[in-house]
C-alpha cells in the first residue's frame, strides 16, 4: 500500500508541475487543452475531498489545516496515508 501511496503522490507533483509549466509554456495541441481543462475539473475533485476530509478527521487529526492542503495537493492518496497512520496508531478494539 505504500508504494502505491508513494507512486500516487509522486505522479500527482509531475501532473501539477505539468499544469503550472503549461500555464508559463503551453503545450502543443493536444495536450496543452488537456491540462488546461482537466486541472480545474481535478482542483474540484480535490477541494470536494478536503471538504470532506476536514467534516471526518476534525478533533482527531493534529495539524488539520497541514493535511487538508496536502488533500488538496495530492487528493485520495494523502487520505490513504493519513487514515492508515491513525489507524496504525489506534488502540487495539478503538473502532468497535
Amino acid at each position: 500500500m505504500n508504494v502505491i501511496i508513494l507512486l500516487g503522490k509522486g505522479l500527482s507533483i509531475i501532473f501539477w508541475t505539468a499544469v503550472l509549466y503549461n500555464t508559463q509554456v503551453p503545450f502543443d495541441s493536444p495536450v496543452g487543452p488537456i491540462f488546461s481543462l482537466s486541472a480545474p475539473l481535478i482542483l474540484i475533485i480535490h477541494v470536494f475531498e478536503a471538504f470532506f476530509f476536514i467534516r471526518q478527521f476534525k478533533g482527531r487529526v493534529e495539524n488539520l489545516s497541514r493535511h487538508a492542503l496536502a488533500v488538496l495537493a495530492f487528493g485520495v492518496f494523502h487520505i490513504l496515508e493519513v487514515r492508515k497512520m491513525y489507524k496504525d496508531a489506534a488502540p487495539a478494539g478503538a473502532d468497535q
